[in-house]
């Protein structure tokens, strides 16, 4: 009898980490998109800051003083954007 309640416990418990792992899991994964969605966010308004300032005719100086991104980096995140992928974060 002890052997039995033994393995139903054991049964439970099992159960019981599976839901537990699927409920954080859940969490988890929406945290992060919410995470990654905030990232695009931030670099899309980023970038249309910049494409603003360029269209102004503002030099880089400033534009780097303002954002923080020089023109290198943007340059590399206009190559990202146009070919799908997406930096972890702009480097500043």
């Amino acid at each position: 009898k002890i052997d039995q309640w033994e393995a139903e416990f054991r049964q439970e418990g099992r159960q019981q980490g599976r839901q537990e792992g699927r409920q954080e899991g859940r969490q988890e994964g929406r945290q992060e998109g919410e995470r990654e969605g905030e990232l695009k966010g931030h670099r899309k308004g980023l970038m249309e800051a910049i494409e603003g300032f360029l269209r102004e005719g503002v030099g880089w100086p400033v534009i780097h003083s303002a954002t923080g991104i020089d023109e290198h980096t943007y340059r590399g995140l206009q190559r990202d954007s146009a070919n799908g992928t997406e930096p972890a974060a702009p480097r500043q």
